[in-house]
């Protein structure tokens, strides 16, 4: 039995296991028509130029079956993401760069299988601000969302103190939501009841209805940044799995459903063994701490998780699940070899045993490439 003799559904079969179906598709019209649905399965669109270039060439009904949309709206118009997630109805994913470039139009898209959201924004002038209103909005209208990725929200004067600063002053054509009303809040994300891992970098969350909204979701999975990080935690403790912190701010009661705690490579050294150390950890069942650090702090962070240890050495009743402990350096930085990494590195490894810790990411950190130990054999 050849290609071109294979019913249509079993050819589908096939290309959905091809890595890359693009060569396959490049074979004749009618392997091209086979492999339709897996090209344009996965778009990543790096400018608005692309995004030009395939609204004017690929025919609408070739989205139709599009997963997962990943693209950068610098210097575009919100409106023109629009006209491509109207041809997307079955869209799972989508990722927005620069997503300040987003206009209320969106909310009149209907994706009622959308699970994972990222709206990420840099804008240091503060021309095109991100409002906290229109992703309240857009995140409500999602019925089916799970994973929420922030980064770069700017509050809005309709919700911020009056003397705060920044704030978006010019987003009060947001309509109204069926279910929060005007109140558009970013605090009201958690009415999601859909939402199972949430993360929030670079935006404030000093907002106090952080403290009172009514929670409908069971977040398993949180990272946060900011001084007031503390404030999240406390609403959504009870369901929390896994943690990842960029300040010093653990939550103000036990979480009895975390088993991982990271840190992310802004959390600061000196405040890592206090970290550790507060009251809402060391009851809780956390049987992994991932920390993840620049090189140079690298020392610095072996020998606060080595303080700690000795800490819980005399203090059996904390942290008693504990199984793991890994320390990473950020990725693309060069591992230090000097002397005091080195010591850091050898003495945590050696209390890590003698705790019956596993610390193969440290171990691996004292090796070479070919896996020679740098120095110092523990």
């Amino acid at each position: 039995m050849s290609w071109h003799t294979l019913p249509l559904e079993l050819k589908h079969a096939i290309v959905d296991e091809l890595d890359e179906p693009y060569p396959l598709a490049q074979v004749d019209r009618l392997s091209y028509a086979a492999c339709v649905g897996a090209l344009f399965k996965n778009i990543k669109l790096k400018s608005p130029a692309h995004l030009s270039a395939l609204m004017a060439n690929v025919p609408p009904a070739y989205l139709a079956q599009t997963a997962s949309i990943i693209i950068d709206l610098s210097g575009s118009v919100g409106s023109d993401l629009c006209s491509l997630l109207t041809l997307t109805p079955r869209l799972k994913s989508l990722a927005v760069a620069s997503a300040g470039r987003l206009t209320p139009s969106v909310l009149s898209v209907a994706l009622p299988d959308l699970q994972t959201l990222s709206l990420t924004h840099i804008d240091p002038h503060g021309l095109h601000p991100l409002s906290e209103r229109l992703v309240v909005s857009f995140c409500l209208s999602l019925p089916s969302l799970t994973t929420l990725t922030l980064c770069g929200i700017t509050r809005s004067a309709l919700h911020a103190p009056s003397l705060f600063y920044p704030v978006v002053r010019n987003d009060n054509d947001i309509p109204p939501h069926a279910l929060v009303g005007e109140d558009l809040a970013l605090p009201n994300i958690l009415r999601i009841a859909s939402l199972r891992s949430l993360v929030i970098r670079d935006t404030p969350l000093n907002d106090v209805r952080w403290e009172t909204v009514p929670v409908a979701c069971s977040i398993n999975q949180v990272e946060l940044e900011g001084p007031d990080a503390d404030r999240v935690l406390a609403r959504i403790g009870p369901s929390i799995q896994h943690v990842s912190l960029g300040v010093s701010a653990p939550p103000r009661a036990p979480c009895p459903a975390l088993t991982r705690l990271h840190t992310t490579p802004d959390f600061p050294p000196d405040a890592l063994a206090p970290t550790l150390s507060a009251p809402a950890f060391c009851s809780s069942p956390i049987s992994r701490v991932d920390v993840e650090c620049f090189a140079d702090d690298l020392p610095d962070l072996c020998h606060a998780i080595s303080d700690f240890l000795l800490v819980r050495q005399k203090s059996p009743q904390i942290w008693t699940k504990l199984e793991r402990v890994d320390v990473r350096v950020l990725k693309g930085e060069q591992t230090p070899c000097d002397e005091e990494s080195l010591d850091a590195m050898t003495r945590l490894i050696r209390l890590c045993t003698e705790h019956k810790l596993r610390c193969d990411s440290v171990k691996a950190l004292r090796r070479w490439p070919d896996g020679r130990l740098r120095a110092n054999t523990v």
